[in-house]
């Protein structure tokens, strides 16, 4: 077992600046995911895509099941 108080030392050593600027790139991350995976869904159900991939992708992000006529 370590030392606890050095682990506090060497865990408090990275600036609070630094600890933002990789919290707000995650954040980021997750915004242009949300994006691709609802502009996504727009597509699969304008181009109708095979009933199967529009079940898919549809179901994945909204919950829901289509079926094309």
């Amino acid at each position: 077992m370590g030392n606890l108080g050095a682990q506090k030392e060497k865990r408090n050593d990275t600036p609070i600046s630094a600890k933002k600027d990789i919290m707000g790139d995650k954040t980021v991350r997750v915004r242009a995911d949300l994006h691709h995976i609802i502009k996504f869904c727009i597509i699969g159900i304008e181009v109708k895509l095979d009933a199967i991939i529009v079940i898919k992708r549809i179901g994945g992000c909204l919950g829901r099941r289509v079926i094309n006529s």
